[in-house]
Order: C-alpha cells, then sequence, then structure tokens
C-alpha cells in the first residue's frame, strides 16, 4: 500500500490527476494565475523535499522494529516514502522548467529544497507563536493553499508542518510516520482492487454489457444512469462497508456512460452526495467504528440505519427525476422486451460479478477485502478468456492506471492521516465540544450544532478520526438531554459524511472527482445543486428524532447569543500550545474507550502528576486510538511525537525479542500469580532492554486473561477447539497457542472483526473480557469459554526523549502515581470482570468454565515456535520467572 500511495502518487503527479482547486486562478489575469501555478509547483517542490529529508530519521529510528509475521525490519514499509517524495520534487522541477522557464527552476532548486532541508533538520529558527496562533496560521494555510490552486494532498502536509514548526509540539518526523501508517490501514487494501475490477470491466468489455442491460431498462426515465448510480451505491455500500471502496466499485464502471449522457460534473457530484447516503448502510465502517467506542449497540445501528439510508436514496431519486426533466438529451426511446432480453442474455457473466460479491460476504465465505481481489480475478477472466476484449498490453495499461488512481486517493489519505493527528494534539474537536455544552438544555440548539460541528470537523479531519474523537463526547450530553442515543448516533454519522463529501475541502469530494476524471470546479458547481438534498436529509434525520422528544426545552436569547458566538469562534478554539510558557504539556495516548478502566486510571494519573508538581506538568489524554493503533503509538512514543502510551508486550517485541517470551500460554495460575511475576524479576529483566530502545517503563498495568468465543459450539475440551475458524491479532504467541488446539487461524483487521463475525467470515475470536464487553461481540457470538489462555497487560511507558526532560523529584512523582494508577485499573478490571461475565451471560452467551490442565498439556509445539522467535534462553529465563512466582 506504501509503494502505491507513495510511487503512484508520484507517478500521478507527472500525469496532472492530483485533485486541485482553480476557482481563483481562473478569476486572475494570465500573468497571475501562470505566478499561481508556479508558486503551487514549487510548493510541491519544498513539501516533497520536507518529507523525504524527515523521512530518514523515521526510517532510523523503527530500522530495529520487526514486522509481526516475516520478521523483516519494518523500516521497509516506509522506503517507498522518501523514493517517490523524491521523484514528486523531480517531476515538479520538470514542471518548473517546461512551464515556467529558468527562472521558476532555479527558485525552486535554489530556494524552495535547500528551504525545507534547513526546516527538516531544524536549522532554521521559527518564531514562536504562542496559544491559538499555531493552529490559526495552519487553518488558515490550508485554506488559501486549496484555493490558490495547490493539490490537495501537499496542501494537507503543508498545513501540518505549518503547525508542527510553529507551536513545537512535535518534531517534523510526526509527518513520514502518520504518513506511512495512513496507508497502512487494513481497510484500505479494498480500494486499488475495487479500482483495478473497475477498470478492468470497463476495458475488458464487461462493463459495456452490464450497462447496456441497465439501459434498456431504465434508460427511458428521467436521468436513468444517474437513478443507476444512486441505487448501485445503495447496494454496493453495504459491500464494502468503506466509501473510498464503494465510490471506486460504482465509479469505474458507470463513469463513461455518465459522463457521454449527463457530463463528468454532474456524475461527481451525484456519486458524493450517493456516497454520503451509504454512510448508515450496513456494513459501515463509521457505524462499527461508533458501536466500539459508546455504548450504542452495533446490530442496532445496523438495522436502524437502513432507513435513513432508503430515504437519501429516495430524495436523491426524486431529485434526479426533477432535474432531468428538461434534459432530451438524458433520455431514450423505451426499449422493446426482444432488446431486454437480448440485453440480459449478454450481462449474465456480468451480473454474476456483484452477485457473487453480494453471496460472498453476506453468507460468510470473505471479508470486503478478499472480495475486491476475487472481482479482481473474475474481471480478469470475463475480459480475457470469454470476451476476449482485454489483450496484455492493454492489461499493463490498466495497472498502470490502477496505480495512478489509487496513488492519487492513497497519497490524499495519508496526508489527511497527518493533518488529523495535528487538529487533535490542539484539541481542536474537544474545544469545540466544550462551545457546543454552552448551549444549556436546550436540545433544538444542540442538534443543530452537533449537525454543523460533525459537518465541519468531518471536513478539516478525515471522517472516522472525527468520529473517534467526538461521538465519545456528544453521545452522554444527548442521553443527558433526552435524545435518544441511537437516532443521534445515526446524526453524527450522516453529518460527518456530509462533510466528508463537501465541495471544494471534502476529502471524499476529491475521492469522486478523481474516479470521474473532472475538475473539482466544475464537480463543486453542480454538487451545489444537490447539496440542498443533503442538508434536507440532515434536517430530517434531526427532525425524526425530536418527534421522540414528549417536549422541547426552550432558548433564552442570551444562550442563543451565546453559542453563536461560540460558533463564530469556532476556528479559535484550540489549547493553548507555547513554546517555552506555562505548564510543561504531555500526550498520554491509549486504545481505550473513555468509561474503560485504563481510561479512568489515566485521568487520576495525569490529575495527581499535576497537583504534586504544582500544575508544572499538564497531561493530556488521548483515548480511543485517535493519535494511531498500539503499534503506531508504541512507535510514537520510541520517537517522542508521544510523551506516553499502554503498549503490550505484543508491540514491544518488535524491538526486543524479549518481550516475545511473556504471552507464554497457559503459564499462569492466578492474576496474583501474575503480578508476583510481572512486577518483580521479569520486569527488573525487561526495563534496561527496553531502555536501550527508547521506552521508560514506569509500571505493569492491566489488560487481562484472553478468553475464547465462538458461534458453532460450546468449548469443555481441546478438542471442541479443533476445526474452528478463529481470529487473533498478528502476535505469535497467540497464534501459536490457538493452532495447538488445533483451530483454523485466521489474520482480520480488528475494524473488520465484527463484520466478519456477524457474517461467519470466522466462527470466533479471542480476548480479553472487557474488549469482548465493550466491543459487544456477544451480539454475534453464542459460546463465551473462560480458556484464560493467554495473559495480556498494558505497560506504563514512557518516551525516553520526555523522560530526560524531567527532574530527577519528577521522575519519582511519574513512578509512584504509575504504581497508584496500575493498582486502581487492576482492582476495577478484576472487581467488573465477574460482573461483565454475568452481563454477558445474561445477554445469551453461554458460559463455559473448562479445565485448564488438558489445554496446557498441548502447548509444547507453540512452546517451541516460542522459542524459535523469542529466544530458547529469553523463554527459559522467563518460565523460570514463572515458576519462582508460583512457589513464592
Amino acid at each position: 500500500m506504501s509503494i502505491l500511495g507513495f510511487i503512484g502518487g508520484a507517478v500521478a503527479y507527472r500525469r496532472g490527476d492530483h485533485a486541485h482547486v482553480r476557482i481563483v486562478q481562473n478569476l486572475l489575469p494570465d500573468r497571475a494565475r501562470r505566478f499561481c501555478l508556479a508558486l503551487a509547483d514549487t510548493l510541491v517542490v519544498f513539501a516533497a523535499t520536507l518529507i523525504a529529508v524527515a523521512s530518514f530519521e523515521f526510517i532510523a529510528s523503527s530500522w530495529g522494529e520487526r514486522t509481526p509475521i516475516l520478521q523483516l525490519p519494518a523500516a521497509l514499509i516506509a522506503m517507498p516514502l522518501p523514493v517517490g517524495t523524491a521523484l514528486l520534487a523531480f517531476y515538479a522541477l520538470i514542471r518548473l522548467a517546461r512551464d515556467h522557464g529558468a527562472f521558476a527552476l532555479g527558485f525552486g532548486m535554489l530556494i524552495a529544497m535547500p528551504c525545507a532541508m534547513l526546516f527538516a533538520n531544524e536549522q532554521i529558527p521559527m518564531p514562536s507563536l504562542d496559544g491559538d496562533a499555531p493552529i490559526v496560521v495552519a487553518l488558515a494555510f490550508f485554506f488559501i493553499g486549496i484555493l490558490v490552486g495547490v493539490p490537495v494532498g501537499f496542501v494537507l502536509l503543508l498545513a501540518t508542518a505549518t503547525y508542527l514548526l510553529a507551536s513545537g509540539a512535535a518534531s517534523l518526523v510526526v509527518l513520514p510516520q502518520t504518513m506511512v501508517n495512513g496507508t497502512g490501514n487494513f481497510i484500505l487494501l479494498a480500494v486499488p482492487f475495487f479500482i483495478l475490477a473497475g477498470l478492468i470491466m470497463e476495458r475488458g468489455g464487461i462493463s459495456t454489457r452490464l450497462v447496456r442491460f441497465i439501459e434498456t431498462l431504465v434508460g427511458h426515465m428521467r436521468g436513468g444512469l444517474l437513478q443507476v448510480t444512486v441505487f448501485s451505491m445503495y447496494i454496493v455500500s453495504g459491500l464494502s462497508g468503506s466509501k473510498p471502496a464503494d465510490v471506486a466499485a460504482v465509479g469505474t464502471v458507470m463513469r463513461d456512460r455518465i459522463r457521454d449522457r449527463h457530463g463528468a460534473p454532474e456524475g461527481a457530484a451525484v456519486l458524493a452526495a450517493a456516497a454520503i447516503m451509504g454512510e448508515t448502510v450496513p456494513p459501515s465502517i463509521a457505524m462499527l467504528i461508533v458501536g466500539s467506542i459508546t455504548s450504542v449497540s452495533v446490530a442496532s445501528m445496523f438495522i436502524g440505519g437502513l432507513i435513513p439510508a432508503a430515504v437519501m436514496a429516495l430524495c436523491l431519486s426524486a431529485l434526479i427525476y426533477v432535474r432531468s426533466g428538461g434534459a432530451a438529451a438524458a433520455r431514450a426511446p423505451r426499449a422493446s422486451f426482444a432488446q431486454i432480453w437480448r440485453a440480459a442474455l449478454h450481462a449474465v457473466l456480468p451480473l454474476a460479478m456483484p452477485g457473487t460479491l453480494l453471496a460472498g460476504i453476506l453468507l460468510g465465505f470473505a471479508t470486503p477485502t478478499e472480495v475486491a481481489a476475487f472481482a479482481v480475478l473474475y474481471g480478469l477472466f470475463l475480459s480475457i478468456f470469454v470476451y476476449r476484449g482485454m489483450s496484455l498490453s492493454s492489461f499493463l495499461h490498466t495497472v498502470i492506471d490502477t496505480a495512478a488512481l489509487s496513488g492519487v486517493l492513497l497519497f490524499i489519505f495519508a496526508a489527511a492521516s497527518g493533518f488529523s493527528w495535528t487538529l487533535t494534539v490542539a484539541y481542536l474537536p474537544q474545544r469545540l465540544v466544550v462551545l457546543l455544552q454552552s448551549a444549556g438544555n436546550s436540545t433544538a440548539i444542540f442538534m443543530v450544532c452537533s449537525i454543523v460541528l460533525l459537518i465541519v470537523v468531518g471536513v478539516l479531519l478525515e471522517g472516522l478520526p472525527s468520529l473517534n474523537v467526538l461521538a465519545p463526547l456528544l453521545l452522554p450530553i444527548a442521553g443527558k438531554l433526552g435524545l435518544s442515543e441511537l437516532h443521534y448516533a445515526l446524526v453524527l454519522i450522516i453529518a460527518m459524511g456530509v462533510g466528508g463529501f463537501m465541495p471544494l475541502a471534502g476529502i471524499g469530494f476529491y475521492v469522486c472527482c478523481a474516479i470521474m476524471r473532472c475538475d473539482v470546479e466544475s464537480a463543486s458547481r453542480a454538487m451545489s445543486r444537490w447539496r440542498w438534498s443533503c442538508r434536507i436529509i440532515s434536517a430530517s434525520a434531526a427532525e425524526g428524532i425530536h418527534q421522540n422528544l414528549e417536549g422541547r426545552m426552550q432558548m433564552d436569547r442570551r444562550t442563543f447569543l451565546k453559542t453563536s458566538a461560540g460558533i463564530a469562534g469556532v476556528t479559535l478554539a484550540a489549547p493553548n500550545v507555547a513554546r517555552g510558557a506555562g505548564p510543561m504539556t504531555l500526550r498520554f495516548a491509549h486504545f481505550a474507550q473513555e468509561d474503560h478502566p485504563a481510561h479512568i486510571a489515566a485521568k487520576q494519573f495525569a490529575s495527581r502528576v499535576s497537583e504534586r508538581t504544582n500544575g508544572a506538568i499538564k497531561i493530556n489524554i488521548f483515548p480511543n486510538n485517535v493519535l494511531g493503533g498500539p503499534p503506531e503509538q508504541a512507535q510514537q512514543i520510541k520517537l517522542g511525537t508521544i510523551d506516553m502510551g499502554l503498549p503490550t508486550q505484543g508491540q514491544l517485541d518488535k524491538y526486543d525479542t524479549a518481550f516475545a517470551a511473556v504471552p507464554l500460554p497457559f503459564v499462569f495460575d492466578s492474576p496474583q500469580h501474575v503480578y508476583r511475576v510481572l512486577d518483580g524479576a521479569s520486569f527488573r529483566w525487561l526495563a534496561p532492554l527496553a531502555e536501550k530502545q527508547g521506552f521508560i517503563l514506569l509500571r505493569n498495568w492491566e489488560y487481562g486473561f484472553r478468553n475464547l468465543t465462538n458461534s458453532i459450539r460450546p468449548i469443555n475440551a481441546p478438542e471442541d477447539v479443533s476445526g474452528l475458524k478463529i481470529r487473533t491479532p498478528p502476535e505469535l504467541q497467540i497464534q501459536a497457542s490457538m493452532e495447538a488446539l488445533g483451530a483454523i487461524v485466521q489474520a482480520i483487521a480488528f475494524p473488520e472483526l465484527y463484520l466478519a463475525l456477524s457474517q461467519k467470515v470466522v466462527d470466533g475470536e479471542e480476548n480479553p473480557i472487557a474488549v469482548i464487553y465493550f466491543n459487544k461481540f456477544y451480539e454475534v457470538q453464542k459460546h463465551l469459554a473462560l480458556t484464560r489462555h493467554v495473559y495480556n497487560n498494558m505497560i506504563h511507558t514512557v518516551s525516553a526523549n520526555t523522560w530526560k526532560k524531567l527532574s530527577p523529584e519528577q521522575q519519582q512523582i511519574f513512578r509512584e502515581e504509575s504504581v497508584f494508577a496500575g493498582d486502581l485499573m487492576r482492582k476495577t478490571i478484576g472487581e467488573a470482570e465477574a460482573d461483565q461475565i454475568a452481563k454477558l451471560s445474561g445477554m445469551g452467551l453461554q458460559v463455559t468454565r473448562p479445565d485448564l490442565a488438558p489445554f496446557r498439556a498441548k502447548m509444547d509445539p507453540a512452546y517451541k515456535r516460542i522459542a524459535a522467535y523469542a529466544g530458547e534462553e529469553n523463554v527459559q529465563k522467563f518460565r523460570q520467572f514463572v515458576e519462582q512466582g508460583r512457589n513464592a
């Protein structure tokens, strides 16, 4: 994916495929317009050079990290980034020389590139901006850059760099780190597959037969092909759950006929509006995210989301019908039955593709990513062997076009990942929520402001991060005001979708323009005719929630003025990030929801540290993986871009394999046995090893014993596990333990796990009780076995770079308060586990407590595999600690 994103992004830049806005340029005189074009290319040279230089530090720091399965240096994943950015700078210089002459080329080479190198190495002092100024400057740069025609991906990068340089919040290594992580999302893997499948269908004669059949059915209707686009998006949204994949799947197939019949801008606008509709069609990733971080049931959202999506589809369909009334060219004569029959016969095999994809997912044969890969193979078979419409040469051109188009999309996602990180670190979403609370108890203004807030944040942040941050903050407020949390969650998801596909700034809108191959300006003009439909939809959804209220609060004039003033000041809503002034502000990122014991313990730690240092240290907490998943958080702790977190041994063993000896299966007897081992000799052994890698271990916190769920049968003996398809994380210890019991291990990304369980792609999964409970796996599983096969704990870890900034007294305070917070987390999880097991049983899970001795007896193959990875000496040493702890 990183190769596609960065090398493909460079190829796309050479071809002129990157999305940009030329509204302002088109209004300027020719000389000023040429200056803006030269400035845009010069800024591309600057940004590419900046990222290339900063990426070397990231690669060097991650070279010792190993990939989970192949054990290759993790830095290899980042290698395409400096190569791609070097190509980008080279192509931008060629464009400067070709289009703007030697002076522009010299300016780019002698000014932009050296300045970028000096900035990347922090050798040019930046003026210190205090308070809200850094984020205001960054946002201003973002909007100005877009309006003057800089490609959107580079605007995002430059705005992120502006904030980092102006605020001193973190080093520029954040940029390459977040970019690489932004392309590593497993869900995005479906995007290039769907694009390739769509292009194969288009160029291999498949889509021609498919669209011809559709035209015989609806071609005589007003806006027939646009109607097909809307309802195709409704169906395909239920296939992948990912909006970029949905847009790619439908847009690449329908593009040429829509361009001929209605024009590319109109097609991009309808595609964007229909993609907003798809946000609430299950299995929407947005609904899975909200369900996993709040108390709202995922199953209820899946059911409840179908009606709003259907209403949106009908509204769009009606609007298409009305708007196409006067377009005589958009209609064709009604086809005869014979014509329909002939077209249907020719479309049987093409129709089998979406039918097979739908059946494959709904019947549990494969995940969305896997069916996208199958679509490519099926399309190749039809194009080459059945219709003979694709040669080797045309296939190679198709692959190149796929790489370029995927490169544009993935490069934007990568750049948006860094921009989202910046806005989150700047506490912008949280401050916006505080402003929203100024509405008092008025449900009406709260609902209106929520929609506005999610649209604005959806424009600035990539959609899912905005939900990650805002949903846990807003849903409890909605519940206290008497709103249905289920309905409110759906409104948030729809509003976020509107923001993500907003013309000129929404990332999703650029995706639609890239797919339809049209310029942003004309698509924005076309979209303006559809935005009223989106607004009506959002308003209707909000009004639907109001109908469930028994009464409405009245808002007095003072509250209205106060709230309006708050909204007007939304762009100034950022925390104090003063450089060299005020308290030392540290970032604490972790995986857990805000009601999870880990977050409660983190809040106690932050509060007590602030109190004991008399306010000299302030710790901002970022829950719900908003700054990246656990592996990315471990990377950021090592680099110092976040100050502390809660990695497990599974994340730390990528840096030193001694940590891999700790999660041995079936070695601990009880929590007390665990604590004696991990807090004693084991900690004294591992802490110095971690410090050599840039990690300061403060204290073992808690995560819990992992247990097994499935939907097939109760587990009372090892034989009951045999043959079950079990999802595990990509950690050798857990995979080896399940395979030693005869399970068929499958690696599925955690965001796709609920969907995979519900569609029977896998039979079961294994996790601590708290994870099973908070992620609502009880909705899609029938049996819970308390196997307690592997113990995981969170290790409260501080970056060595941050640790050096603390005085000895502050370091001692950190260690002491980490012990108290860890004890709180252990106590909370221990007390809650029995209650959660009882609740899971009450929710329908059949709970079994098997004898673990027969399970332990089958672990020898697992121990040997773990020893081969962690080192025999390390495993033997840890097992000695285990025995010492057992006999203590």
